[in-house]
């Protein structure tokens, strides 16, 4: 058997490594293009996702590769220059990366100064013993710093590895091409069975990730504008099952899984049109996901960004198809609703602002609540609570439970055997406080009362209506002397 050659692998390695460093400065030079122009431009985030798959495809070569040559008997040894400054330098004394082959089986020949070649003769009387091992022979690859180095010996051993996550996500490219062809024009009910076949085999799909989000949104979309057009448990069943891929592969939010979401254009399938034409028109190049598209308003300081670039930021990011109630988005403008205003497409977006700024603000509390320093919280904070007489108002009884943040107040009407059940959960101790109206009988005192009398803890009398303020001042008399001495909750 011949010797393998590793000249025409280690060459292979040395200019994927040599592309591979290429790209990295690419995406940095992109970087620093992006951070001097806050938003940047169209074609630099192009150029930057693109640099992006670029060195994704390299490294997954590149580590192919190491792995063929691991495979085959050859070695990888790293070693740091001694200065940094020099790290990009090739040096005779510190190698970078040195590419170790594997030993021939048999001693290669020597080569003279002349030269001729001469078999190594054997010395006179040889001690017997094993035969030295021939020295490996060393290729130097590319010198780069010892970071990204490292980071190319972490990809190569893990070459096989990369190769099999390749190929899992091919298969799920594969498997997504099939929904291209579902999706290029709205659903009609027969299209039911061939949707329902491509989500039972969801589990492809995994290694795609965010990838996902824009096939899956024009999924959602037409199985809504389906449901629209023919309401059918079918259809709200698929809507689940995407919503489970959604969630199962990590694809980020999608746009119309909630009953309440409506479309952004005049119906679902005009959005899904949308969508597919954005798609086509930029054939070739990576689409951008939601959170990839609000990068521009990350990197802006909008606290000194003026309010036309602002608008602007923002249009870019709903013409990447971002929702225009989208918690991120939202976040992001906070305090800025003002200087949103002059732009049309912008209405939906200050209305679901306002919105989400309104259920930011902290509730204030009416003066007749119990403030927060109350003395008495540890008996009502987080317990259940029945309240016996009176007439039952809904209202009322989500007032006092809201006032005194009791976890569940129950008032409802007596019968025969209503008493007799509140005897029993009163004996158990599965109610902690019991709220008697005033127009109680006496048969409730009888029946309910008696069991937690001893204990001033577990109930209070109500004397004059339903009112929080009512309720509150006769607490506080009954309850005095327990808020005098309160029990302390870690004993």
């Amino acid at each position: 058997m011949p010797t393998p050659c590793f000249d025409d692998l280690h060459d292979h390695i040395s200019a994927l490594t040599e592309r591979w460093l290429a790209t990295d400065d690419e995406i940095r030079s992109h970087h620093d293009a992006l951070a001097q122009r806050p938003g940047g431009d169209e074609e630099t985030w192009t150029a930057l996702v693109a640099a992006r798959e670029r060195q994704c495809h390299l490294a997954t070569g590149l580590g192919t590769a190491i792995g063929r040559w691991l495979a085959s008997g050859g070695d990888l040894v790293l070693e740091e220059a001694a200065d940094e400054d020099h790290a990009h330098q090739e040096s005779d004394d510190a190698e970078p990366l040195q590419a170790l082959a594997p030993a021939a089986t048999e001693t290669a020949p020597e080569t003279t100064t002349s030269g001729s070649t001469d078999h190594p003769l054997p010395e006179p009387e040889p001690e017997p013993g094993p035969e030295p091992e021939p020295e490996p022979l060393r290729s130097p690859a590319p010198a780069a710093t010892p970071e990204q180095l490292r980071a190319l010996v972490a990809v190569g051993i893990g070459g096989r590895a990369a190769a099999r996550r390749q190929q899992a996500v091919d298969r799920g490219r594969e498997h997504l091409d099939l929904l291209s062809d579902l999706t290029d024009r709205p659903f009609e009910t027969a299209t039911m069975k061939r949707v329902s076949d491509w989500l039972d085999a969801w589990s492809v799909l995994q290694p795609l990730g965010t990838e996902l989000n824009r096939p899956l949104s024009v999924l959602v979309w037409r199985l809504r504008a389906l449901q629209d057009r023919s309401p059918s448990n079918r259809v709200d069943q698929l809507i689940r099952g995407t919503h489970k891929v959604v969630g199962e592969c990590n694809a980020g939010f999608v746009p119309g899984l909630r009953r309440s979401d409506r479309p952004q254009g005049s119906s679902w399938d005009e959005d899904a049109d949308a969508m597919l034409g954005h798609s086509r028109n930029s054939a070739g190049t990576v689409l951008l996901t939601p959170e990839e598209a609000l990068q521009p308003l990350y990197s802006a300081d909008l606290s000194r960004c003026d309010a036309p670039t602002l608008r602007a930021l923002v249009i870019r990011a709903l013409d990447q198809k971002v929702p225009h109630d989208d918690k991120r988005l939202l976040k992001l403008l906070a305090g800025r609703r003002a200087d949103l205003k002059g732009e049309g497409r912008l209405k939906r977006v200050r209305r679901a602002l306002r919105a989400f700024e309104k259920a930011q603000m902290p509730m204030s509390r009416p003066s007749d609540w119990p403030p927060e320093d109350w003395p008495l919280w540890h008996l009502t904070r987080g317990r259940t609570a029945v309240i016996v007489g009176g007439d039952p108002r809904p209202r009322s009884r989500d007032q006092i439970r809201q006032a005194f943040e009791f976890a569940h107040v129950e008032w409802a009407e007596h019968d025969k055997t209503y008493l007799d059940r509140l005897q029993q959960r009163a004996e158990s101790g599965s109610v902690d406080v019991f709220l008697f109206i005033r127009f109680g009988k006496h048969i409730v005192d009888d029946k309910v009362l008696r069991p937690i009398r001893g204990d001033l803890s577990r109930w209070v009398r109500v004397d004059h209506g339903y009112g929080v303020s009512e309720i509150r001042r006769c607490m506080e008399r009954h309850w005095r002397a327990l808020a005098e001495s309160p029990a302390d909750p870690e004993e």
